[in-house]
């Protein structure tokens, strides 16, 4: 669906920028009904799937 896209975003407990391909978001089916990547990623939408997973 979205193959090779990567998202920079940072850890708050560390400060560091984390890269994240897009694909291993659980979220992202989810997410993408929701609108296109152009609109989630402006509302914020998938640094917010990234901060619940806590795993990022």
């Amino acid at each position: 669906m979205v193959p090779f896209i990567t998202v920079a975003h940072r850890d708050d407990a560390t400060g560091f920028s984390q890269l994240t391909q897009l694909e291993d978001i659980e979220q992202l089916p989810k997410l993408m009904a929701g609108g296109s990547l152009g609109h989630l990623s402006a509302q914020g939408a998938i640094e917010s799937a990234l901060k619940q997973e806590g795993t990022r």
